[in-house]
Order: C-alpha cells, then sequence, then structure tokens
C-alpha cells in the first residue's frame, strides 16, 4: 500500500515541480506532501485531510516494519477505505496531467 502511494506522489511531484528528485526524497511520503504542497494542491487537500494524513502516517511505519519480510502489518475496513479513495485520488491527478518537457520515465536506450 505504502509504495503505489509513494510512487503515485512521485509521479505527480515529478510532472508538476521542476527542482524535484525522485531518489533524494526517501520514502516519507509525508514529507515530500509537506515540502511540495503550494506547487501540488492536491498535495495540501490530503495533508488537510486528518484520516488521510493519518493512513500515510501508518503506511509508513507499517512500511518500515514489513520492507524485509521481518513482520506483517494489517488493517482494518475503515483504513481500506481511506487508502482506496486516497489511491483513486492520486492517479487520477497522475494521469491527467501532461508531462511538461520532460521525457517519460520509460524510453528505449536509442532514444
Amino acid at each position: 500500500m505504502h509504495q503505489s502511494v509513494e510512487l503515485l506522489v512521485k509521479a505527480i511531484a515529478l510532472r508538476n515541480v521542476d527542482y524535484f528528485q525522485c531518489a533524494m526524497r526517501g520514502h516519507d511520503v509525508l514529507a515530500i506532501l509537506r515540502k511540495h504542497k503550494n506547487a501540488v494542491p492536491l498535495f495540501k487537500d490530503i495533508l488537510d485531510s486528518a484520516d488521510q494524513k493519518e493512513l500515510l502516517k501508518e503506511l509508513y511505519a507499517g512500511y518500515q516494519t514489513v520492507r524485509y519480510g521481518e513482520a506483517s502489518v494489517s488493517y482494518d475496513d475503515d483504513t481500506w477505505t481511506t487508502f482506496i479513495g486516497l489511491a483513486n485520488r492520486l492517479n487520477a491527478q497522475a494521469n491527467a496531467e501532461p508531462i511538461r518537457g520532460r521525457r517519460p520515465l520509460s524510453h528505449s536506450p536509442s532514444e
């Protein structure tokens, strides 16, 4: 769950923040949202939502726990509902925006 949200957030930031570098931001999605909330209105909306902000805290803590397969994490129905809403919002924005003068992330070596 965390990685799907992280990748969508980074894709949106990459398209909207001229100086954004994915590799330098780590896995803390809340830190990315805070840093770029002025450039991406959706990031501010997410930070203003107590449920979504709490979800991101939980996902990050869970990611830190399970990333090396040392534990497991489970979520209740309310958390899943919040996650699905958040993922849908991020996915809609990531797919609605044209790439602003940047090459697509995937390209053939001959390009």
